[in-house]
Protein backbone atom coordinates (compact mmCIF):
# COMPACT_ATOMS: atom_id res chain seq x y z
CA UNK A 1 0.00 0.00 0.00
CA UNK A 2 1.68 3.20 -1.19
CA UNK A 3 -0.71 5.76 0.30
CA UNK A 4 0.80 5.81 3.84
CA UNK A 5 4.28 6.18 2.33
CA UNK A 6 3.02 9.04 0.14
CA UNK A 7 1.53 10.77 3.18
CA UNK A 8 4.75 10.32 5.16
CA UNK A 9 6.84 11.73 2.32
CA UNK A 10 4.38 14.61 1.83
CA UNK A 11 4.53 15.45 5.52
CA UNK A 12 8.33 15.28 5.47
CA UNK A 13 8.50 17.69 2.55
CA UNK A 14 5.85 20.01 3.96
CA UNK A 15 7.40 20.19 7.40
CA UNK A 16 10.82 20.96 5.96
CA UNK A 17 12.47 17.76 7.15
CA UNK A 18 13.74 17.20 3.63
CA UNK A 19 15.13 20.75 3.57
CA UNK A 20 13.13 21.73 0.48
CA UNK A 21 11.19 24.89 -0.16
CA UNK A 22 8.29 25.15 -2.58
CA UNK A 23 9.53 28.25 -4.40
CA UNK A 24 7.66 27.45 -7.63
CA UNK A 25 4.16 27.43 -6.12
CA UNK A 26 2.13 30.44 -5.16
CA UNK A 27 2.11 31.60 -1.59
CA UNK A 28 -0.21 34.26 -0.27
CA UNK A 29 0.82 37.89 -0.14
CA UNK A 30 1.00 37.82 3.66
CA UNK A 31 4.75 37.39 3.58
CA UNK A 32 4.63 34.51 6.04
CA UNK A 33 4.94 31.73 3.43
CA UNK A 34 1.40 30.38 3.79
CA UNK A 35 0.17 28.69 0.61
CA UNK A 36 -2.28 30.57 -1.61
CA UNK A 37 -5.03 27.94 -1.77
CA UNK A 38 -7.61 30.10 -3.54
CA UNK A 39 -9.22 28.43 -6.54
CA UNK A 40 -11.57 25.70 -7.69
CA UNK A 41 -11.01 22.13 -6.50
CA UNK A 42 -12.20 18.71 -7.58
CA UNK A 43 -12.54 16.37 -4.62
CA UNK A 44 -12.91 12.72 -3.79
CA UNK A 45 -14.22 11.30 -0.52
CA UNK A 46 -12.66 7.95 0.40
CA UNK A 47 -12.26 5.51 3.28
CA UNK A 48 -15.71 6.53 4.55
CA UNK A 49 -17.21 4.87 7.60
CA UNK A 50 -20.20 5.64 9.79
CA UNK A 51 -23.64 6.92 8.80
CA UNK A 52 -24.32 3.84 6.67
CA UNK A 53 -28.07 4.58 6.68
CA UNK A 54 -27.61 7.94 4.92
CA UNK A 55 -28.31 7.50 1.22
CA UNK A 56 -28.42 11.13 0.05
CA UNK A 57 -25.21 12.69 -1.29
CA UNK A 58 -23.35 14.68 1.37
CA UNK A 59 -23.64 18.45 0.83
CA UNK A 60 -19.83 18.79 0.96
CA UNK A 61 -19.32 16.30 -1.90
CA UNK A 62 -18.18 17.50 -5.33
CA UNK A 63 -16.24 20.47 -6.61
CA UNK A 64 -15.75 23.45 -4.30
CA UNK A 65 -14.17 26.91 -4.32
CA UNK A 66 -11.66 28.32 -1.84
CA UNK A 67 -11.58 32.11 -1.35
CA UNK A 68 -10.03 34.46 1.19
CA UNK A 69 -6.71 34.98 2.88
CA UNK A 70 -4.73 32.11 4.49
CA UNK A 71 -5.96 32.89 8.00
CA UNK A 72 -9.60 33.35 6.91
CA UNK A 73 -10.47 30.93 4.10
CA UNK A 74 -13.96 30.06 2.88
CA UNK A 75 -14.59 26.61 1.41
CA UNK A 76 -17.82 26.79 -0.62
CA UNK A 77 -19.68 23.82 -2.05
CA UNK A 78 -23.01 24.41 -3.84
CA UNK A 79 -24.97 23.33 -0.70
CA UNK A 80 -22.49 23.84 2.16
CA UNK A 81 -19.94 26.40 3.36
CA UNK A 82 -17.09 26.00 5.84
CA UNK A 83 -14.39 28.36 7.10
CA UNK A 84 -10.78 27.49 7.68
CA UNK A 85 -7.14 28.48 7.55
CA UNK A 86 -3.69 27.43 6.43
CA UNK A 87 -0.26 28.38 7.72
CA UNK A 88 3.41 28.39 6.67
CA UNK A 89 3.74 24.68 7.56
CA UNK A 90 1.03 24.03 4.90
CA UNK A 91 -1.35 22.67 7.54
CA UNK A 92 -5.01 23.13 6.57
CA UNK A 93 -8.08 23.07 8.80
CA UNK A 94 -11.73 23.83 8.20
CA UNK A 95 -15.05 23.59 10.01
CA UNK A 96 -18.64 24.39 9.20
CA UNK A 97 -22.20 23.83 10.32
CA UNK A 98 -25.13 23.55 7.94
CA UNK A 99 -28.42 21.84 7.28
CA UNK A 100 -28.73 18.38 5.77
CA UNK A 101 -32.05 16.64 5.32
CA UNK A 102 -33.64 18.84 8.00
CA UNK A 103 -30.93 17.95 10.52
CA UNK A 104 -27.74 19.78 11.52
CA UNK A 105 -24.43 18.77 9.94
CA UNK A 106 -21.16 19.68 11.68
CA UNK A 107 -18.06 19.20 9.51
CA UNK A 108 -14.44 19.34 10.67
CA UNK A 109 -11.36 18.53 8.60
CA UNK A 110 -7.61 18.92 8.95
CA UNK A 111 -4.53 17.84 7.05
CA UNK A 112 -1.95 19.24 4.65
CA UNK A 113 -1.66 21.06 1.34
CA UNK A 114 1.08 20.04 -1.06
CA UNK A 115 1.88 20.93 -4.67
CA UNK A 116 1.57 18.26 -7.35
CA UNK A 117 3.82 17.88 -10.41
CA UNK A 118 1.74 20.49 -12.30
CA UNK A 119 2.17 22.95 -9.39
CA UNK A 120 -1.51 22.74 -8.44
CA UNK A 121 -2.43 22.37 -4.78
CA UNK A 122 -3.57 19.02 -3.46
CA UNK A 123 -5.41 18.94 -0.13
CA UNK A 124 -5.29 15.70 1.85
CA UNK A 125 -7.65 16.07 4.81
CA UNK A 126 -9.07 13.75 7.43
CA UNK A 127 -12.76 14.56 7.89
CA UNK A 128 -15.35 14.08 10.59
CA UNK A 129 -18.96 14.99 9.84
CA UNK A 130 -21.50 14.67 12.64
CA UNK A 131 -25.16 14.51 11.71
CA UNK A 132 -27.13 15.91 14.65
CA UNK A 133 -30.89 15.31 14.45
CA UNK A 134 -33.14 18.29 15.05
CA UNK A 135 -35.63 15.86 16.63
CA UNK A 136 -34.04 15.18 20.02
CA UNK A 137 -35.56 11.69 20.09
CA UNK A 138 -33.71 10.58 16.94
CA UNK A 139 -30.15 9.27 16.89
CA UNK A 140 -27.36 10.89 14.90
CA UNK A 141 -24.24 9.49 13.33
CA UNK A 142 -20.66 10.48 12.55
CA UNK A 143 -19.06 10.03 9.15
CA UNK A 144 -15.25 9.81 9.03
CA UNK A 145 -12.92 9.46 6.11
CA UNK A 146 -10.52 11.22 3.79
CA UNK A 147 -11.16 14.24 1.58
CA UNK A 148 -8.62 14.57 -1.22
CA UNK A 149 -8.97 17.63 -3.45
CA UNK A 150 -6.93 18.77 -6.43
CA UNK A 151 -6.88 22.38 -7.55
CA UNK A 152 -8.38 22.73 -11.05
CA UNK A 153 -7.76 26.45 -11.37
CA UNK A 154 -6.21 29.13 -9.19
CA UNK A 155 -8.27 32.01 -7.80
Amino acid sequence: MRRPLYRLLSLALVSGIAGCEFSDVETADTGDGSPDLRGVYEMVLSDLSGCEGVTDPWPFDGNFTVTGEPDALTFAWPLFTATGATDPSFAVSLAGTGEFGGDTLELEADGVASPDAAEAWVLDLGISAELVPVDTGASGCTLTGTLTATQLSAR
